[in-house]
């Protein structure tokens, strides 16, 4: 059977880059998503534009292995840095592991976190889950990334994010990427441009012409073959 290798892209800013860059030969309108078709080094690349967050994340990837075979998943996309870190703004990092936290829900109209019916006075990994990507081929830094429903925006949440060690990026859909993924045994991999320093909201202080180029430049190299290290 054919296998196709799915490229997840939250924003439509985002995935304006990686169409542009990988110019598909088809493009189908598959209710709710439309799937864009490119050449793939073999096996070809699904681009969806899956929506911003790790529930949205979950659910493309879902829908799509529902809908197509699959060999292997891919999100890139941008991500907020560490001030701590020693990576700069504008680089390109593969992600090799994700702290899944602050889990939780919408509950009338609004989130509310597990913390808030069992605090968190410090990290507690029993409410954390922690999964590791697989090997790829692409020769990248590699980082480890904290997800979430939300992004960080305040004092509170920049501390919470300092007690995790050693991550050096947040990006909410990495958990939904990677939750999914690992429950249907799909190898899964992650690529971001660092957009940002944490808590910098304001969009028009990112580094939106470096990380285009960034996105370009891994949908070029994800285009020539599968990501993903054969054993």
């Amino acid at each position: 059977m054919l296998k196709n290798r799915l490229l997840l892209v939250p924003s439509n800013i985002e995935a304006q880059v990686v169409v542009e860059t990988l110019k598909p030969f088809l493009t189908i309108n598959k209710s709710p998503y439309t799937v864009h078709k490119a050449h793939g080094g073999g096996e070809d690349l699904l681009i969806v534009e899956c929506g911003v967050g790790p529930t949205l994340a979950g659910a493309a990837l879902a829908w799509a292995a529902a809908s197509f075979s699959l060999s292997e998943v891919i999100l890139v996309g941008v991500a907020g840095l560490s001030p701590d870190s020693t990576k700069a703004l504008g680089d390109l990092v593969s992600v090799e592991q994700v702290f899944c936290c602050r889990l939780g829900g919408m509950r009338d109209g609004n989130f509310e976190g597990i913390d808030k019916v069992l605090p968190l006075v410090s990290f507690n990994r029993q409410v954390t889950n922690m999964i590791d990507s697989c090997a790829n081929r692409l020769d990248l830094p590699t980082v480890r990334c904290a997800s979430s429903e939300y992004i960080s925006r305040d004092t509170e949440d920049l501390e919470f994010l300092r007690q995790f060690e050693c991550i050096e990026i947040e990006a909410m859909e990495t958990s939904g990427l990677a939750q999914i993924a690992t429950l249907m045994n799909l190898p899964w991999f992650e690529f971001r441009a660092l957009s940002n320093h944490w808590g910098v909201s304001d969009h028009k202080l990112w580094k939106w012409d470096d990380c285009k180029q960034q996105l370009a430049r891994v949908a070029s190299l994800i285009a020539d073959g599968p990501i993903r290290q054969e054993r």
